[in-house]
């Protein structure tokens, strides 16, 4: 089995949703403050047949995974840095790193190894974000962003 790790609500639909598809793990999501974003979470994963496990740490995770997706440490948000950390002390070399931003948001995340995408699990994506309304003008720069690309380190 493998493990999907969001720091946030949307993380998942913004830097991981075609690891989602094509991996369909577990996907345990911090849970937000705000009843709804973790509301449009739920919406956006259903979009592709997935359910988030919301978490407040990653102790509330008892089952072993063989892959854990975690946020690579970029220094953009520290939450993400934080949670990669955490992954890595809790599962060591089966973490495997998937990018957002960094320090300048504004510049669209890139890594070693980019996900291959085909139309529909852009347009999949795309109806993912969408239900992120809370987020849309809160977090603008990077539901704006003009590239939809994901990668790994």
């Amino acid at each position: 089995m493998k493990l999907f790790i969001a720091p946030h609500p949307d993380d998942e639909s913004l830097w991981g949703s075609y690891i989602l598809q094509r991996e369909r793990p577990v996907v345990a999501v911090f849970r937000s403050d705000s009843m709804r974003v973790n509301d449009e979470c739920v919406k956006a994963l259903s979009i592709i047949d997935l359910k988030p496990f919301f978490i407040d740490s990653l102790e509330n995770i008892k089952q072993e995974f063989e892959t854990i997706y975690a946020p690579a440490p970029q220094g953009g948000h520290k939450k993400h840095d934080v949670v990669c950390m955490a992954a890595i002390n809790k599962y060591g070399l089966r973490v495997r790193l998937y990018t957002s931003y960094g320090i300048d948001r504004n510049i669209p995340p890139f890594g070693r190894h980019k996900i291959e995408a085909d139309a529909g699990m852009l347009a999949m994506k795309l109806k993912m974000l969408a239900e992120y309304k809370s987020q849309h003008l809160r977090s603008a720069v990077h539901f704006n962003l003009s590239s939809k690309d994901e990668y790994l380190l």
